[in-house]
């Protein structure tokens, strides 16, 4: 992984996992228009299926790990190169995974800009114009409630649930009982709620992002066939709960690092990545679809 989150546990590739709704899924390489020769990182798919953000440290961007946006005009479509999100959302400083709020307005992602509260925060940023993918205001730190001055604060998820716009986030802030642990606050005016634990999902390991509804987890637990996989859970018990997760098994995970989950609302199309050999660098973005 790259310096954020750089976990090394030794895992025997022994799995004893479970049959999941992406069992069937045939993975390929996003290919070169997406991936280059360098990290290909953090992505992040929109609901509809014609908006991926990746965060890529490519020659041509403003230091270490840069946000980049790829679209496509229908599902059959082909990308576009990705296109730098520009100055005021990048840094000299890594800068990866954006999430963005239902109504298309707030983007929130990871910065280790200098200036912040702890070793790694969450900032956010507002467009007016919805249609326009890269006009986006200059960033405000999301502010000491959400990030904490112990540790870094990354990988968040925007989730509306009940009307209320919930951030999914994970951390080792102090408190935490591993590596990372998976977070949920929620988002209104600018203003974030006091962090809450996610109960089922964190260990003594690293949870590195965790996706409801879906319930993708992407951690370095043991158990699974490399350092880093994608596990799920499907159930959810309580409201600040959920069942333990399964490995998504050997079609998605391989003996190498996968992981940053992120799936269409139709389920067309899941991305996440991983340094598995055979990629155009050493992390690149990887497409996982049914079968037909």
């Amino acid at each position: 992984m790259k310096k954020l989150i750089g976990f090394i546990i030794s895992v025997m590739p022994v799995v004893c996992s479970a049959q999941t709704p992406y069992s069937d899924y045939e993975v390929t390489n996003a290919g070169s228009t997406i991936n280059s020769e360098y990290d290909d990182m953090y992505p992040t798919l929109m609901p509809d299926g014609l908006t991926l953000f990746i965060c890529s440290n490519r020659p041509g961007g403003y230091g270490d790990l840069d946000i980049y946006i790829c679209t496509r005009r229908s599902l059959n479509g082909t990308w576009s190169e990705p296109k730098n999100l520009g100055p005021d959302i990048n840094t000299d400083s890594e800068d990866h995974s954006v999430t963005i709020s239902e109504d298309g307005h707030w983007m929130l992602f990871f910065s280790g800009r200098k200036g912040n509260l702890g070793k790694g925060d969450l900032y956010y940023s507002y467009r007016k114009d919805i249609s326009n993918p890269v006009d986006w205001a200059k960033p405000k730190n999301a502010g000491n409630v959400i990030n904490s001055s112990s540790g870094w604060d990354a990988c968040p998820l925007f989730h509306m649930e009940n009307g209320v716009e919930k951030v999914y986030f994970t951390s080792n802030r102090k408190g935490s009982i591993g590596e990372g642990d998976a977070y949920v606050s929620s988002f209104h005016n600018e203003i974030f709620a006091k962090p809450i634990p996610i109960k089922g999902i964190n260990t003594t390991a690293g949870e590195m992002h965790f996706a409801p509804p879906e319930g993708f987890v992407w951690t370095n637990r043991k158990g699974g066939y490399g350092n880093e996989d994608i596990w799920i859970t499907t159930k959810r018990k309580t409201e600040y709960e959920w069942e333990t997760p399964v490995n998504l098994g050997p079609n998605i995970n391989t003996s190498s690092n996968e992981g940053m989950p992120t799936i269409t609302n139709d389920k067309s199309l899941f991305a996440f990545h991983s340094d598995r050999p055979g990629g155009n660098g050493k992390y690149d973005i990887y497409f996982a679809q049914p079968k037909k």
